[in-house]
């Protein structure tokens, strides 16, 4: 057994710097972005790398997440061989039987750049499984690094294509698979995978135990690229490509909650599958319990304060995004809670996976998503527009949050936190978005302020508590 216990505020300080950073350069490309791509091919390429990365995950199976599971359960350094051996083994197959099918899709589908479609999803996914590799032999700081490595690559080489190549949108597939790949190749020989080639032999009862791991992991994060994309990828197909491309700029503003999300998400995975669950242990239980309810206040302040600030940033750039994708700006506020509302539901799926639940995370994710496609397309039926993917995109979350709070509760037997009964006054500001002018919501982000870092305050001394 691994004795790698990272410490909760120093791993998440490593982790913030590197997503903000990496966050904060593809939210300054937006200007770029809807400047010199028309609405109609940003919706086009957001449904094209949604479908890839849909088939991609389905078929690599979150093979990172079980590497990453069974290498800090594994005892010595053999068996941890054998668990990377059996990884990339996995991933060689999912490979295998993904580009084919993708390009097959590709050839039917007539859809534009369809072969830098398929491979912008196979690098999505190796990167993906390449973090995990690297996580799991407790290398942070290098994967922290190579992420914003990852980030500038791709930056510098759209800057490099849209502005003085004068591409289209071609340039954001290029520069994403050719940026991603070299990091991802980066992690695996920092991690020692192809090392760990030599244990392929011996790798076959490892190989079938992640295997056994993984088949529902792989549904649920196909259900989860759902949730996450299928609101806009049925913009486009119901309504039309514009309509799809100002629905994914949306998300794409609203992406600044991921950063909250993708930092906790990292060192939670991390202290889930180190840590373990001792049944009877009260200990255990209460560990649990006070980082959830830390969790929820994190969430609650940042739908308090991202609301009114975004407003107030739109309000001083107007021309941040250009005129055509205007309609994004108004949908903004539905697709912040939304996005807040997808840091919750991944905050509660490691413990979930720790418990190798995972027919609980696959059935949570397939109820969500099922609801986000029913709800999105009566809303459009109903005649509401753009602003149906936005709802759809709500309520399927917020059916993931849901259920997997019950789940929690019963399998780890651990009280809800009484914070979570604050969370629906996270839907003033949302309210009060388009009601209050510009100068109102300036006003109305002084006035939460103080609440918030009230609510902060406890922050800190977790955190050094933690283990």
């Amino acid at each position: 057994m691994t004795t790698q216990k990272p410490r909760f505020l120093r791993v998440s300080l490593l982790y913030f710097c590197s997503t903000f950073l990496s966050k904060l350069a593809v939210f300054l490309l937006l200007p770029l972005y809807t400047a010199k791509i028309p609405t109609g091919d940003m919706g086009v390429f957001d449904t094209a790398t949604a479908i890839a990365m849909l088939l991609a995950a389905t078929l690599f199976c979150d093979v990172g997440i079980g590497v990453m599971q069974a290498y800090l359960a594994a005892d010595g350094e053999k068996a941890q061989g054998a668990v990377l051996a059996a990884g990339l083994l996995q991933m060689g197959v999912s490979l295998l039987i993904y580009l084919p099918l993708g390009a097959v899709f590709a050839y039917v589908t007539h859809v534009p750049y369809g072969a830098l479609a398929v491979l912008y999803g196979a690098a999505n996914a190796l990167l993906a499984a390449a973090g995990y590799f690297a996580r799991a032999r407790g290398l942070s700081l290098w994967y922290a690094a190579v992420s914003l490595l990852a980030t500038l690559l791709q930056v510098g080489l759209n800057l490099l294509f849209l502005l003085v190549f004068d591409m289209g949108y071609e340039a954001l597939y290029v520069s994403f698979i050719a940026a991603t790949v070299l990091c991802a190749l980066l992690l695996f020989w920092r991690a020692g995978a192809f090392c760990a080639l030599r244990a392929l032999p011996d790798c076959g009862a490892a190989f079938c135990a992640q295997l056994r791991f993984c088949l529902p992991l792989g549904i649920s994060a196909a259900a989860y690229l759902v949730l996450t994309s299928g609101a806009r990828v049925l913009t486009t197909l119901c309504l039309d490509a514009e309509a799809g491309g100002v629905v994914a700029i949306a998300m794409k503003l609203a992406q600044v909650a991921f950063v909250v999300g993708a930092v906790l998400r990292f060192v939670w995975q991390e202290l889930c599958f180190t840590k373990g669950f001792d049944e009877n242990g009260a200990g255990d239980r209460a560990y649990y319990a006070v980082r959830v309810s830390l969790l929820l206040r994190v969430i609650l302040a940042g739908a308090l304060l991202l609301v009114p600030l975004l407003r107030v940033w739109l309000w001083l750039f107007p021309s941040f995004i250009a005129p055509a994708y205007a309609e994004a700006a108004r949908l903004l506020p539905i697709m912040l809670l939304g996005a807040l509302l997808s840091v919750v539901a991944d905050f509660l799926e490691p413990p979930l996976a720790m418990l190798k639940k995972t027919g609980a995370i696959l059935l949570t994710c397939a109820t969500g998503a099922a609801l986000s496609v029913v709800t999105t397309l009566v809303l459009f039926k109903l005649g509401v527009g753009m602003w149906g993917a936005a709802l759809g995109f709500c309520s399927g979350f917020l059916c993931v949050v849901l259920l997997r709070l019950v789940l929690l509760s019963r399998l780890l037997r651990v009280r809800v936190p009484r914070t979570i009964w604050a969370l629906p006054t996270a839907l003033v500001p949302v309210a009060l978005y388009l009601w209050l002018p510009p100068i109102g919501s300036l006003l109305l982000l002084l006035i939460l302020l103080p609440f918030c870092v009230f609510l902060l305050m406890p922050l800190l001394r977790l955190w050094q508590k933690a283990r």
